[in-house]
């Protein structure tokens, strides 16, 4: 209603302004401008209005505030796990042992299977026992294994290894001084057992036991080889059977130990 008020008076100052000449229409035009400009900063808000201004509203109560400081993480988010370490080299080792007699004249023969590639290694002393002789075959394989923390299985044919280093008896021996039956007998071999153990605490070493003579191929290859070192000329002496002597208090090996 304002508007078409205001809308009627300034067409009745346009018509003055006509009819009293320019000094009268001057003043006229200066009075319509005034009313134009207080009707428009004076009038009622419309609904139009009322809705502009709670648009504006929203919009300021949406808006986030940022901190005056950002915090970087340096650390990126992690949205899929770190690929898993991958396995260690996988080493196979069959050893072999003969004695002929019993104690006598003995050999020791192994095949080292590393990276795709073979090996045979043997050996024979002058006087021995079968056990040492299966036992030093398993100690000279893992000689070969300079490197890092490698996953071994040793195939053998004797019970005698197989079983006393998985049974955990060769470390229980150990830890009592080398002896057995709670202390009422010597365990035999400490100097051998010892050094196997030692040199299995630096890889993951797993003892199988295969049929001795039968269908395995590479265990039949050990006991030739084995069996042909003790049958040449000249053989050294085995210090550990002939002079016997029990080795030192074990020393925890430690991180350094390994470099």
């Amino acid at each position: 209603m304002t508007t078409t008020w205001f809308f009627l008076w300034t067409c009745n100052c346009s018509t003055s302004t006509q009819s009293y000449g320019g000094a009268v229409g001057g003043a006229s035009g200066e009075m319509r401008w005034a009313w134009l400009c207080a009707v428009f900063y004076h009038r009622k808000p419309s609904s139009c209005d009322q809705l502009r201004e709670g648009r504006r509203a929203n919009r300021t109560s949406k808006r986030v505030t940022l901190p005056s400081r950002l915090v970087v993480c340096d650390t990126p988010p992690m949205s899929h796990p770190l690929p898993a370490s991958p396995p260690p080299h996988e080493v196979t080792i069959y050893a072999d042992g003969a004695a002929s007699p019993n104690p006598g004249q003995g050999g020791y023969g192994v095949i080292l299977i590393r990276d795709g590639q073979r090996r045979e290694l043997s050996g024979g002393f002058r006087k021995t026992t079968n056990n040492r002789m299966e036992i030093l075959g398993a100690i000279i394989g893992l000689r070969e294994l300079s490197g890092p923390k490698t996953k071994v299985t040793i195939y053998s044919d004797s019970r005698y290894v197989v079983d006393m280093f998985n049974g955990g008896y060769a470390e229980k021996w150990r830890q009592a001084h080398w002896t057995r039956n709670k202390g009422k007998d010597a365990a035999l071999n400490p100097d051998l057992w010892n050094e196997l153990l030692n040199l299995a605490a630096r890889h993951a070493v797993q003892f199988t036991w295969v049929r001795g003579h039968g269908s395995n191929l590479d265990n039949a290859r050990c006991d030739e080889l084995a069996v042909a070192a003790r049958c040449r000329p000249h053989l050294p002496v085995d210090e550990g059977y002939e002079h016997p002597g029990v080795p030192g208090p074990h020393k925890q090996l430690t991180f350094f130990d390994g470099l």
